[in-house]
């Protein structure tokens, strides 16, 4: 979705990280200014844009194909957005892109920016809440869930998240 520059070899990859720590840190600032839709973009965008410069996705995505669709029930606030994994890369797209082998309905945008700041979030927990509702293959979202947790844990974002009880 965002033009990123592939960075320099003087650059390396703890540059790359640094800047994706930047980029992380703004996250909740753009959550607050425009919205969790815009927020749920930007965590995704940041996914793509860490496996593809880093290199990571030759041990992270390189042989997890499917599109994993993230979006929300109430029409009043209904956000939708796709992370599609194909040939060790993510492409991120708004709506749902179709045909998809996971999509993740939310009751309302809070219980989705809830899920997503949640330091040990729990697959299990969301669905005996009623808090969300799985379609497809779950496995992809276990997946997607991983993903998303190996990108904060190597930027270092898991600071700024809640403790879980």
């Amino acid at each position: 979705m965002n033009d990123v520059k592939k960075p320099t070899m003087a650059g390396g990859k703890k540059s790359i990280l640094d800047r994706l720590k930047k980029d992380l840190e703004k996250l909740k600032e753009e959550a607050e200014n425009f919205g969790v839709e815009e927020a749920v973009i930007a965590l995704l965008d940041a996914m793509a844009a860490y496996y593809d410069l880093t290199g990571a996705h030759n041990t992270s995505i390189a042989n997890f194909n499917g599109v994993c669709v993230i979006r929300t029930r109430q029409a009043s606030d209904h956000i939708a957005a796709s992370a599609e994994f194909a040939n060790g890369r993510m492409s991120v797209y708004r709506g749902e892109r179709k045909p998809w082998q996971v999509c993740i309905t939310f009751v309302d945008a809070d219980a989705l920016w809830a899920f997503l700041i949640s330091g040990a979030a729990d697959v299990l927990d969301l669905l005996l809440k009623n808090s969300a509702q799985i379609e497809g293959n779950a496995n992809y979202f276990y997946r997607f869930g991983f993903l998303a947790r190996e990108l904060v844990r190597e930027t270092g974002f898991d600071r700024f998240l809640p403790k879980s009880a």
